[in-house]
């Protein structure tokens, strides 16, 4: 059996790699956007219990909030407050190691630290980290005095009532795991406040060049969904089927398995290859009516899925008096994008790609 005083000592730090990731921030920022992107695929089935013209008792509501989307609203919340923590606690220790830390247990580490003397990393590993709202407090102070930022962070003191609710809520998570937050609610929650507060961070100098640690490959179509959303979000009253069909295109944009990279030409016309084929062979079958380039990973993998639907039977004859044929979702076999014709056709939320919901009748 392994020795687990030594287990847990095997390993490394992140800025001992030689690499440009100093510590875990965006990291957790991939895992939020991918587990929020991922709340429309999950509740795709579920949305019109939010229309507002349709009468739910609440119960009913949360009854249909399945436990995958539990799961994936609770790792939003958790990672968009680890990624906050971990920035505003580098903001400190930019200006001052000690600004970051309690390190009034360990008076002669506290004067190295003081006195700008090398620390080695037993001694920092054993220095106890503040918690977030305190280092959300001790910033949020230095930055309104003018002590530190020199007006860059001040957007910190904007966010503040924003972050203390966020850290609220992962508390609720964390030490009771018993609160999640209804679908729309999430989306106000994402789109209006934190993701504004992470376009804030990620644009600044230290992170511009680190986007691929958290970010998605660029859309075929050329849609942005992040900035998508806080345009949505930025409004009086949000379109929630939009704001679905734009984190439809960020959870497939994480699985997008086209790069366009050096040495790997062959490995993606190999992928492009094979889902093409792949939804080739599906047009013979039933209920299969074309096949579309993807708008996420723009592979001609898009099959279009349809159906019939009949209506005014004639009881003389027993036949029916009209039929319709009308397309009702898309899956791509490359990147995984899928949607259903519960939401509206791209041109009517304003995207330039081909619609795909179309009815004629027989």
């Amino acid at each position: 059996m392994p020795n687990i005083a030594q287990l847990v000592t095997s390993g490394f730090t992140l800025p001992g790699r030689g690499g440009t990731l100093t510590d875990l921030a965006l990291l957790s920022l991939n895992v939020a956007l991918k587990a929020y992107f991922s709340t429309y695929n999950l509740m795709k089935y579920s949305l019109h219990l939010f229309d507002s013209g349709v009468k739910n008792d609440q119960a009913t509501i949360d009854f249909h909030h399945p436990t995958s989307y539990c799961l994936a609203c609770s790792e939003t919340i958790v990672h968009f407050q680890h990624f906050a923590e971990l920035v505003c606690k580098e903001f400190l220790r930019q200006d001052h190691p000690l600004l970051a830390v309690d390190a009034s247990s360990r008076p002669v580490v506290f004067h190295k630290l003081l006195k700008g003397e090398p620390v080695p990393p037993d001694d920092h590993e054993e220095l106890k980290s503040i918690e977030f709202s305190e280092a959300l407090d001790r910033l949020s102070k230095l930055i309104d005095e003018g002590r530190i930022g020199g007006g860059q962070l001040d957007f910190v003191l904007q966010a503040k009532e924003v972050l203390q609710k966020l850290n609220i809520l992962r508390n609720r998570l964390w030490h009771r795991g018993i609160f999640i937050l209804r679908y729309p609610a999430l989306d106000e929650l994402v789109g209006a406040f934190l993701l504004p507060f992470m376009r804030r961070i990620v644009s600044m100098p230290e992170y511009r060049d680190l986007d691929r640690f958290w970010k998605y490959k660029a859309l075929a179509c050329g849609v942005d969904p992040l900035d998508e959303i806080i345009t949505e979000l930025g409004t009086d009253q949000y379109d929630l089927g939009k704001v679905a069909f734009l984190k439809e295109l960020g959870r497939a944009a994480y699985q997008n398995p086209i790069v366009d990279v050096p040495n790997v030409g062959f490995f993606t016309r190999e992928i492009r290859r094979r889902a093409e084929r792949a939804a080739s062979a599906e047009l013979g079958e039933a209920n299969i009516s074309d096949v579309l380039s993807c708008p996420v990973c723009g592979v001609g993998s898009l099959i279009v899925y349809d159906d019939v639907e009949t209506e005014g039977e004639d009881p003389s004859t027993g036949t029916y008096m009209k039929a319709f044929r009308y397309t009702l979702q898309v899956k791509c076999l490359c990147c995984s994008f899928e949607i259903n014709n519960h939401l509206k056709n791209p041109s009517e939320y304003g995207f330039p790609m081909e619609d795909y919901w179309h009815v004629e009748e027989l």
